[in-house]
């Protein structure tokens, strides 16, 4: 029985690269996951690489009536592969304008009309607001509508990503008093 030990132990050191033997000593080594784990890992998720890979001018967004440089500018395009296959893929920004992730805006009557990758909290986001300065804050009803305000030259156009609720008007008003805007119109 004892050399059944032995080789279990020898074959769990070999995977591990740490165990105790049959004698009660632990050996030196510090455990690591085998190697084949290893190559179970994700690469992080890089949104420069995604943005990149997103095409500003397919025949498919022409309807939007939006851009490509619009779109480039905003980090969106039309997706061909992943949970953006055949929709506007928008990237999600926090306050300081870095890029949580992409969110899917249908293209046409596909529900749900705009889809929100894992671990992304909708109520938490407010389209735009990374954008916004000092002025008059205007609130539209879809991340589009923020879109063609911006490729027609209007300023400080936000949406939120849901129904309005009571966590997302404080938000806007934390939003309002920290970046100056004195008034909010609602479009």
């Amino acid at each position: 029985m004892a050399f059944q030990v032995k080789e279990a132990a020898d074959e769990l050191n070999r995977a591990f690269g740490t165990v105790q033997n049959s004698t009660g000593t632990v050996s030196k080594n510090r455990a690591t996951a085998p190697q084949a784990q290893e190559a179970r890992k994700q690469p992080a998720f890089d949104p420069e690489a995604y943005a990149a890979r997103l095409d500003a001018s397919h025949a498919s967004l022409a309807p939007l009536g939006l851009s490509a440089e619009t779109l480039k500018a905003w980090k969106a395009g039309y997706s061909n592969s992943g949970t953006n296959r055949g929709r506007l893929a928008i990237a999600l920004h926090d306050r300081d304008g870095n890029v949580l992730g992409f969110a899917g805006r249908a293209l046409a009557d596909q529900q749900p009309a705009l889809t929100i990758p894992n671990g992304i909290n909708p109520q938490e986001i407010i389209f735009g607001a990374d954008r916004v300065e000092q002025g008059t804050l205007y609130l539209v009803r879809d991340v589009l509508d923020v879109l063609r305000a911006s490729e027609s030259g209007a300023q400080n156009v936000v949406c939120f990503l849901t129904e309005i609720s009571a966590l997302q008007v404080e938000m806007l008003a934390a939003l309002m008093a920290t970046k100056h805007c004195d008034m909010v119109e609602l479009f």
